[in-house]
């Protein structure tokens, strides 16, 4: 309690003393009155009133009644007035202990707001500490990556150059130095896309440099060469932004089955006798090249460019040489039986020898779907079926225009 509330109480009991001795006087007076007050205020003494005095007994009952009264109404102020001190001392109580409450309270939430300030600023400090080692720990992994790829770049240079250095080795007995070279290429392609184009061409180069046509019945395809036509069929699938050149090589007897070698340009090659089963060769360029004898059953040959192709004795069974260009193309004994060539160009094309020997297994149904010209040689069973002289007079009319 404060010196300033003190004050204003120690009023308040004095008033209240001095009150309360006042309200004793005047209770002491009322009582004096009725007993005396009769005598004093009319002569008339209460005690000596006989039968005969109705008239003063009346009277000091009167007076009795009304100092009686009187008295009654000062016992109810008293007692109002006692149970009004009561209440406001109640009430100043009450509203002390509310204060004292509401300040408790107050503390308490400066003391809440001061720990979850306190809460905040090292959740803050905590998350930047964390916001630090992560950053510091990116930049580590970073460097980290840096340097890695550095020693990888460093790893897989040194085994390029001795890859390289390993196949261009000629010597007639470094064939297995080739043969580890090309595999050291394929495992350096397989590992880095980056070099994947510059192996692709220089394994490209490689068979060029070492099937080169030197006469019109060669041997067979080489062990190293086999070994780098390989790497290059079965490379991995990447996006590639050239054509394999593997043009003007001797590739008789190849192996390539299931080969991926899409858009590779085979130009005037000699596949003579490969195997092309499965191979994947669409938009292939095989102009003026040879594919005698060679077994190219289920191979993908869409949109190829098969411009003068000699194709004697293929077996193309079920093969697919839809939309392919293969006018003038050589198919003289070729097996094509279900082979598929809707939209494809077959002007001049041969399916049969002049002397009527050497026939290509093919029907009128697989060759109604292509274009077929008056010079397209085809057996008579073929040619002359009315349906197909029918098919190739609009093929003609379509290319040379209506006769005049």
């Amino acid at each position: 309690m404060t010196a300033g509330s003190a004050q204003p109480r120690k009023y308040r009991v004095l008033l209240g003393v001095v009150t309360g001795l006042g309200i004793a006087a005047l209770a002491a007076v009322i009582i004096a009155l009725f007993w005396r007050g009769p005598e004093w205020v009319d002569g008339i003494n209460p005690d000596h009133l006989g039968k005969n005095d109705g008239p003063k007994a009346t009277v000091v009952a009167g007076l009795r009644t009304a100092l009686a009264t009187c008295l009654v109404g000062i016992a109810a102020l008293v007692g109002l007035y006692f149970t009004r001190a009561t209440y406001q001392q109640n009430r100043a109580k009450d509203q002390e202990q509310f204060a004292l409450a509401q300040k408790q309270f107050e503390l308490t939430q400066e003391a809440q707001q001061t720990s979850r300030t306190e809460s905040q600023e090292q959740f803050a400090l905590a998350q930047k500490q964390f916001e630090l080692a992560q950053e510091t720990q990116r930049q580590n992994r970073i460097s980290d990556e840096e340097r890695s790829e550095l020693a990888r770049e460093g790893q897989i240079t040194e085994r390029y150059i001795k890859a390289v250095t390993l196949l261009a080795d000629e010597d007639e007995g470094a064939l297995t130095a080739r043969l580890a070279g090309i595999y050291a290429l394929e495992r350096i392609m397989g590992d880095s896309q980056k070099d994947h184009e510059t192996i692709v061409k220089l394994l490209a180069a490689f068979i060029r440099r070492h099937a080169k046509i030197t006469s019109e019945y060669g041997e067979p395809v080489r062990d190293d060469v086999q070994a780098a036509l390989t790497v290059l069929a079965q490379r991995p699938d990447r996006p590639e932004s050239f054509v394999i050149d593997l043009s003007h090589t001797d590739l008789r007897d190849a192996e390539l089955a299931t080969a991926r070698l899409e858009q590779t340009n085979f130009a005037h090659s000699k596949l003579n006798g490969a195997s092309l089963t499965g191979a994947h060769l669409s938009k292939a360029n095989f102009w003026k090249a040879q594919l005698k004898e060679a077994v190219a059953d289920g191979a993908d040959f869409r949109s190829a460019h098969l411009l003068e192709t000699e194709m004697w004795t293929l077996d193309g069974t079920g093969a697919d040489f839809r939309a392919a260009y293969m006018r003038q193309a050589d198919l003289r004994g070729a097996n094509l039986q279900d082979a598929k060539f809707d939209g494809a160009d077959l002007t001049e094309a041969r399916f049969i020898a002049e002397d009527g020997t050497r026939i290509a297994i093919v029907d009128t149904e697989q060759l109604l779907v292509a274009t077929v010209s008056q010079g397209t040689l085809l057996h008579p069973s073929i040619k002359d079926d009315p349906v197909m002289a029918a098919h190739i007079r609009e093929c003609d009319k379509d290319f040379f225009g209506p006769n005049p």
